[in-house]
């Protein structure tokens, strides 16, 4: 001490800590058995391997569990001890696989202590399925448990999945289809039945697509993706009704055709009876006539008994006239009273009637003129028959009359064209009385109807050359 002196002692804490490791029994642990040093919370995985002929059981100490891998956490000094036994025996278990896909075991061979337990997991690839175990586990199972009392062989079985196809259902049209509209998965070579069931007023037409025909139903092979579609075509109804005694065709009751399509409909009256026309939704004197289906229809056939036939000869030729006594009788009898005492000819010292007022597209008239626009006296006017069922059709004769409607006397039109307006339609709008129709000669009233005409006096389309009724009877059979 040469002089005064000052010394301080410096001290620092501790941050590493110890790790010690052991082993019990034969067997390799890493990091190796002795003490190691780390940074305090460091976390220290260890590991332990047991020796050829043992195994390992467990750890011991500051580590736990029976897993060969362990984590330490260095929160402070720590102690594990790694346990092996000796294996009393052990035996091989041998994995396959049969097919497309892996086993946990992998596929090979495992040692195992003997009456040990082994889970074995078998997992599928993709387009594959597991099927089942074989050899020494059984079961369809992907997990199985096996007790290691001797060695063992097992496989796993692995099939590749079917082949899948889609089948897409439409419609076009009103019906449904079974399976009903949509797509659908089915197995290669599976065959599927199609039913199509048409909606009301259509009908199943055929089949498009990857399907044709008209077979129904239908069945489809599924060797590949298939697109079917039925079609479906929108009908409509035509009702065919008669009255008296005839046959039409179609027959008397309801038909269904496509929608644009052409009917022929015809008429044949029974023995005894004759055809007067066709009325609803198809206007017509011809027996015979074509319908478009447009729309639902309706139609009557109308039959009347074999009425008396007149002849009216005329100075542009001869009409004969068929009269209907079942469906007009007062108006029958009246004009075969005019007919019987010759008014409308020039026998028996009466003067000849003429075709007084002519309108092309629309009807000829006579019955009640001379040459001189003198109005013949008549018998008394008769009762209106219009509501008949008879109609204003051409080729149809018909009573003139004047606003009132029990009018009628001696005149009497053809019609040169369907008039429905002329018609019976109600009490307000009784229309004018059919009586009969033309047999024979429509075409000269054809050519009365297209002659010149004039205003003479107050009336309007008088034939500028008179045309005359030069003769009116009946026509014996």
């Amino acid at each position: 001490m040469t002089g005064n002196k000052t010394v301080k002692a410096v001290f620092e804490e501790d941050t590493s800590q110890t790790l010690t490791i052991a082993v019990q029994g034969q067997g390799t642990v890493d990091p190796a058995v002795g003490q190691h040093e780390y940074e305090r919370d460091t976390q220290v995985s260890v590991k332990a391997a047991a020796a050829d002929g043992w195994h390992f059981v467990r750890w011991e100490g500051d580590a736990a569990g029976n897993t060969p891998s362990a984590t330490v956490s260095m929160d402070a000094d720590k102690t594990v001890t790694a346990v092996f036994e000796e294996d009393s025996d052990a035996y091989n278990l041998t994995i396959a696989v049969s097919g497309q896909g892996t086993t946990d075991p992998a596929a090979g061979t495992h040692s195992y202590p003997a009456d040990g337990s082994v889970s074995l997991t078998a997992a599928a690839a993709a387009g594959w399925h597991f099927v089942r175990w074989q050899g020494d586990a059984q079961g369809t199972s992907p997990t199985v448990e096996l007790t290691m009392g001797s060695a063992k062989t097992v496989t796993a079985i692995f099939e590749e999945d079917a082949a899948e196809y889609t089948l897409t259902v439409s419609a076009i049209g009103q019906g449904t289809v079974d399976p009903a509209v949509g797509g659908y998965s089915y197995a290669d070579g599976q065959q599927v039945t199609l039913t199509a069931t048409a909606g009301e007023s259509w009908r199943f037409d055929r089949w498009q697509g990857d399907v044709t025909g008209t077979d129904n139903p239908v069945t489809v092979t599924m060797s590949a993706t298939r697109s079917v579609t039925a079609v479906f075509v929108r009908q409509y109804r035509l009702s065919v009704a008669a009255t008296g005694q005839g046959t039409t065709s179609p027959a008397v009751g309801d038909h269904f055709y496509d929608v644009g399509q052409t009917v022929t409909v015809s008429a044949t009256p029974a023995n005894g009876w004759r055809f007067l026309d066709w009325t609803g939704d198809l206007s017509s004197s011809n027996q015979s006539a074509d319908l478009v289906m447009d729309d639902d229809k309706a139609i009557t056939a109308s039959f009347g008994g074999a009425g008396v036939q007149v002849m009216i000869e005329t100075s542009k030729g001869n009409i004969l006239v068929e009269l209907d006594d079942e469906l007009a009788p007062v108006t029958v009898e009246n004009f075969l009273s005019y007919v019987d005492e010759g008014f409308y000819d020039g026998t028996d010292g009466k003067e000849a009637t003429i075709f007084h007022r002519v309108i092309p597209d629309f009807m000829v008239q006579c019955g009640g003129f001379t040459e001189e626009l003198e109005e013949k006296e008549t018998h008394d006017p008769i009762v209106l028959e219009s509501d008949n069922g008879l109609r204003n059709v051409r080729g149809t004769i018909a009573m003139a009359r004047t606003t009132e409607p029990d009018s009628a006397t001696s005149q009497f039109f053809i019609n040169v064209v369907d008039n429905d307006f002329l018609n019976y339609a109600s009490e307000a709008k009784p229309g004018y009385a059919v009586f009969g129709r033309v047999l024979e000669g429509m075409d000269v009233a054809d050519e009365i109807v297209a002659v010149e005409t004039a205003s003479v006096g107050p009336h309007d389309d008088v034939p500028v050359e008179a045309i005359f009724i030069t003769s009116v009877y009946r026509v014996e059979e």
